[in-house]
């Protein structure tokens, strides 16, 4: 007969973490191998500096490319189309996880292509600016779902100054 070659056992962990990518946050699956053992790897970012003050994130900056922003835009008309009480001008702060209802509403729609129109419209001044302190947050129907808290309000009041702040985004 012949020799019979085994592999190590491949395994999927328990957990899934959230990477990001450009189409956005989804679940990344990590293999793990019993041939491959792991070393710890050192922080890539200092903990702090000399003055204790906190590190600085790195910032990854990711334009849609324009075939997606095309694709976005559309995205975009297609949820005002669907949820008028929701997408709407003059817009208000919306659910914390309007994604993932929105996916849920309507799971047929594009998974990326929902991810960058709400991006793209969270990330407008107008959305921004209507980030105040106790404003209700709304979801897929317009009725009230939370409100903004003072570090939300902080953190628009943030990137309205410079709109780079607080993105995580990576290719």
């Amino acid at each position: 007969m012949g020799i019979k070659l085994s592999r190590p056992k491949l395994s999927l962990p328990k957990t899934r973490k959230k990477q990001a990518t450009a189409g956005g946050l989804v679940p990344a699956v990590a293999i793990k191998s019993s041939a491959v053992t792991s070393t710890p790897r050192p922080p890539l970012v200092k903990q702090s500096d000399e003055k204790g003050n906190p590190p600085l994130k790195k910032i990854f900056i990711v334009r849609l490319s324009p075939d997606n922003a095309r694709r976005a835009s559309e995205m975009r008309k297609i949820l005002a189309e669907r949820f008028p009480k929701c997408f709407r001008e003059p817009p208000l702060p919306l659910k914390i996880g309007i994604f993932e209802a929105v996916l849920e509403a309507a799971p047929e729609l594009s998974h990326r292509d929902v991810l960058n129109a709400i991006a793209g419209y969270a990330g407008e001044i107008e959305y921004l600016q209507v980030h105040i302190e106790g404003a209700a947050r709304i979801d897929l129907n317009g009725k009230q779902d939370g409100v903004v808290t003072a570090s939300e309000q902080r953190y628009a009041q943030q990137r309205l100054a410079d709109p780079v702040v607080g993105l995580e985004v990576r290719r």
